[in-house]
């Protein structure tokens, strides 16, 4: 209002008592007076949320009718029996004695047949041709002592494999096998497929390799009672792609997934990269 200049709050006041009309439970009057017309006032009374509530889901004619709840009596009466369904747990009967004749290195051969080393080495050296024009020459006997050091590592864990060569903490049986810089070179050229081939197959540089290991995996007889798991095999690396996952609730949370059938025994039977 005192933005108005030529409206004062007085005059604001005197018309707002004058255009009061009184209410009509609020007037008295004598008796005899003329009846003042009945003026119509608004509800003011405050309706509840379930008044509100009926009125949107009910038309105003409709007459409310309550629903009792049908209730339900659960009653049960246990009694005491001997349990009369018999069951029986089959023994297991597996037993494989190992034969006398075979060494450690004749099981390596099970799985690692000696037709896997002549292929390994044949794409090796042509993988080595392709990148550096030359051929590396990996022979089937350097490409036994490279596994024999790998199988070796994954025992004997070091920070770094530099460490096997290093003068304060060498190991003879790693570093008298084959020097660094030969061992460098086949871990730099090592292949398992023709490198110019192409697939959709993630694991197409090692598909070929895998599937002759798993089916000498399969050939082992089989015990009675297996089981199938995930087995995460590390990796940190970063050139991997999208094969190497994640998982944060692992004990080694980088790698691939491996999902693999073992028996009670611990041998693998059959596995799934």
């Amino acid at each position: 209002m005192s933005n108005l200049p030529s409206v004062t709050t007085s005059f604001i006041l005197d018309q707002v008592s004058n255009s009061a009309v009184p209410s009509p439970r609020c007037s008295i009057e004598p008796p005899g007076a003329p009846q003042s017309p009945q003026i119509s006032t608004p509800n003011l009374t405050r309706k509840s949320r379930s008044m509100k509530r009926i009125q949107r889901t009910k038309p105003h004619n409709q007459p409310r009718h309550s629903v009792r709840k049908k209730q339900l009596n659960l009653n049960f009466k246990w009694t005491t029996g001997r349990f009369q369904h018999g069951t029986y747990i089959e023994n297991d009967k597996f037993f494989h004695p190992l034969p006398d004749e075979k060494t450690a290195l004749d099981y390596f051969h099970d799985f690692f047949p000696e037709g896997l080393f002549s292929e390994i080495c044949e794409y090796t050296n042509m993988y080595s041709v392709q990148e550096s024009g030359r051929s590396l020459n990996v022979s089937i006997g350097e490409m036994r002592t490279f596994i024999a050091i790998k199988l070796f590592m994954g025992i004997a864990t070091l920070p770094s494999y530099l460490d096997f060569w290093a003068g304060d903490t060498s190991y003879p049986i790693v570093a008298d096998l084959m020097p660094l810089k030969r061992y460098q070179a086949i871990r730099r050229y090592i292949h398992f497929v023709d490198n110019t081939e192409t697939d959709t197959d993630l694991y197409f540089k090692i598909r070929q390799f895998v599937e002759q290991i798993r089916q000498n995996c399969l050939k082992i007889e089989e015990e009675n009672r297996f089981s199938i798991d995930e087995m995460v095999i590390p990796y940190k690396g970063t050139k991997a792609g999208k094969k190497r996952q994640y998982n944060p609730r692992k004990l080694r949370k980088w790698g691939f997934k491996n999902l693999v059938r073992a028996g009670a025994s611990g041998v693998i039977y059959d596995f799934l990269l």
